[in-house]
C-alpha cells in the first residue's frame, strides 16, 4: 500500500482511530489480518456476523482515491511449470502461458496426489512431468463420461501431454522471490512513480525479499518491524482477507471426485445470500482489487 507524502498523517490517523476501535482484538499489540478467521468466510462475506462485517467496512474505508495498492499473486504451482516449460518459450504453434495457465488451474483444482507429493518433496522434474502425464491421461479418461461438457478440457489436456512427453530436465528448482517486484516495477512505470520509498516488513536473518528487491534494481528499500509502521499492518490485513477469500472459493468450487459422470461445479446459493451490508463489503472491495489497483 503506498500514498503520496502529504497525504500520510492523515491516513496514519485514520488507521490509528481504526486500530483503537478495534484495540480488544489485537494480537501482540497488533490488529492482524487472523482476527477474521478462515471458517468465518466460508461462503465469502455472506458468513461474517455483524461485528466482522463493521471491521471490515471499517478497514476497507481506510483506502480512499488517494491511495495506491499493488499486489502480487502467485502459484508455487505455477512457478514450478514455468521451469518446466521454459525451453517452449520461443517455439511456434506453442502458446506457453496459456498451457502454463492451463496446467496450474489443473493441478489447482483437481489436486492430483502424485504431483502434489512430487512438488512439496521437491522431487526430480522427471518424476514430476510423469506424474503430470499419468494424471492429465486419468483426467481425460475420465472426461470422457461427459465429453458435451468436457470437450476443451480433453483437447487442452491432450496437447499438454504432448509438450510434457518432450520437456526437458529442469536441474533445480528453487523459490523465486524477484517475480513480485518485476510487477511493482510495471506498476510504478505505470502510475508514473518515479521518486518512492518501498518498506518491507522485517523477515528475519534469511532477508530474502529485502534481497530479491535489491537484486531487481529497486530504490530505497529497507526493511521495518509491522509494530513500527503502520503501512505494512495495513498491507499484512488486506493481504490476508483476500487470501482468505481466494481459499474459501477454491475450496467450494473444487469437483467432487467419483466415479460417476462429470458435472458442472457452481457456488452454492449461501454465498449470495447476502444482506446490504455484506454487499457493500463486495463493493467495496471490487474499488481496492479493480480500480485502485
Amino acid at each position: 500500500m503506498g500514498w503520496n507524502t502529504a497525504q500520510k498523517d492523515r491516513i496514519r490517523e485514520n488507521h490509528e482511530a481504526f486500530e483503537e476501535k478495534y484495540k480488544e482484538r489485537a494480537s501482540h499489540g497488533e490488529l492482524k489480518s487472523t482476527t477474521i478467521k478462515q471458517e468465518q468466510l466460508k461462503y465469502g462475506f455472506a458468513s461474517l456476523n455483524k461485528q466482522n462485517i463493521q471491521l471490515l467496512d471499517d478497514f476497507f474505508s481506510l483506502f480512499t482515491d488517494d491511495t495506491y495498492t499493488y499486489f502480487s499473486i502467485l502459484s508455487k504451482i505455477e512457478y514450478i511449470i514455468r521451469q518446466l516449460l521454459e525451453g517452449y518459450v520461443d517455439i511456434p504453434f506453442i502458446n506457453v502461458q496459456a498451457m502454463e495457465y492451463s496446467i496450474t488451474k489443473a493441478i489447482s483444482t483437481y489436486k492430483p496426489e502424485g504431483v502434489l507429493k512430487g512438488i512439496s518433496e521437491q522431487l526430480p522434474s522427471e518424476v514430476i512431468v510423469k506424474e503430470l502425464i499419468k494424471f492429465f491421461q486419468e483426467r481425460i479418461n475420465y472426461d470422457k463420461g461427459n465429453v458435451e461438457l468436457k470437450e476443451r478440457e480433453i483437447n487442452i489436456f491432450q496437447e499438454i501431454i504432448v509438450v510434457l512427453r518432450s520437456v526437458q530436465q529442469v536441474k533445480e528448482i528453487k523459490w523465486n522471490y524477484e517475480i513480485p517486484f518485476a510487477g511493482l516495477q510495471l506498476y510504478m512505470k505505470e502510475n508514473d512513480i518515479k521518486d518512492y520509498k518501498l518498506i518491507l516488513d522485517r523477515e528475519g536473518e534469511c532477508q530474502n525479499t529485502l534481497n530479491a528487491a535489491l537484486k531487481m534494481k529497486v530504490k530505497n528499500v529497507s526493511e521495518e518491524d509491522s509494530k513500527d509502521n503502520f503501512g505494512i499492518r495495513i498491507s499484512d490485513m488486506l493481504a490476508g482477507v483476500v487470501a482468505k477469500m481466494m481459499k474459501s472459493l477454491s475450496e467450494s468450487l473444487r469437483p467432487i471426485i467419483t466415479t460417476e459422470k462429470p458435472e458442472k461445479r457452481l457456488l452454492s446459493k449461501e454465498w449470495f445470500m447476502v444482506n446490504d451490508a455484506q454487499l457493500n463489503l463486495y463493493k467495496k472491495l471490487y474499488h481496492i482489487i479493480c480500480e485502485l489497483n
